[in-house]
């Protein structure tokens, strides 16, 4: 037994140094594996810095840091007009997201005939497509005093009311 003990202890004695062998095998590839990497880090680096620089130095450059600098001044102009108008615009957006999202509801007035009257004027010279923009959408609540989501329903209805109007007067027309 003991002679079995040796032969694995010779073994193993064998097997570490094979072992080891792969050790530093394995440790020196690693090293130039790492180096090779920061080559090809420090490379891509240099030419993105130089890729950078000819860019910078190109008249589309110089033009897009004009039209930045125009833009900054025109936002600089806008951004105190729009910090005046910014308590109502939240005032009314949080105003819709509550009525929007199920929170208690008030009863909501019809619409005065003033207001109807802008809205169909507005209807009529867009009879050919009747679906206002955002931008439009926030025109008409500005000058109705009305909520957007009142606005949106109203064209959705009265767009309807018109497809019912065309169809009656097509079965009329029809029976004759």
């Amino acid at each position: 037994m003991t002679d079995n003990n040796n032969d694995d202890l010779v073994s193993f004695s064998s097997d570490s140094d094979d072992f080891q062998h792969f050790l530093e095998t394995y440790v020196e590839l690693l090293k130039r594996y790492e180096q090779r990497s920061l080559d090809l880090l420090q490379q891509s680096h240099q030419a993105a810095n130089e890729f950078v620089a000819q860019v910078q130095q190109s008249p589309v450059w110089c033009r897009l840091q004009d039209i930045i600098k125009e833009q900054q001044s025109n936002f600089d102009a806008l951004l105190e007009s729009d910090r005046q108008k910014f308590p109502e615009r939240l005032r009314r957006t949080l105003m819709e997201e509550w009525h929007t999202h199920g929170m208690p509801r008030t009863r909501r007035e019809n619409l005065s005939k003033e207001k109807v009257k802008l809205l169909k004027e507005w209807f009529d010279a867009h009879a050919h497509h009747p679906y206002p923009t955002e931008d439009e959408k926030e025109q008409l609540c500005q000058k109705t005093g009305v909520p957007k989501e009142q606005i949106k329903n109203w064209f959705i209805n009265q767009r309807k009311r018109g497809r019912m109007e065309s169809k009656a007067k097509r079965q009329i027309n029809g029976n004759e």
